[in-house]
């Protein structure tokens, strides 16, 4: 009876699991690109790249990030940025 009960509370809780994990929104990152005329010294690639590992660390529960759109993929958002300027800071010594 036991091992029975065991069994069931193991596919309730499987079930709740699945079903949660399908609420996640997906948000699709693309690569920023840069505005004419606008020297970026960055590898957009790299930049993509970090910007996604940042928001799984922040929002990795609430939302699944991926570089590409999946075509089965019903719902989602997608984040597009455009540098417009970009300035060389100073480093200070130390």
């Amino acid at each position: 009876m036991f091992k029975r009960m065991s069994l069931i509370i193991f596919v309730i809780a499987l079930g709740f699991v699945t079903g949660r994990a399908q609420d996640k929104r997906t948000l699709v990152v693309h690569a920023f690109t840069v505005a004419s005329g606008v020297k970026f010294p960055y590898d957009m690639g790299q930049l993509q790249t970090q910007t996604i590992a940042e928001l799984k660390d922040k929002d990795g529960t609430q939302f699944d990030f991926v570089p590409d759109a999946a075509a089965n993929q019903p719902r989602g958002y997608v984040l597009d940025g455009e540098v417009i300027e970009w300035h060389k800071a100073t480093r200070p010594n130390g």
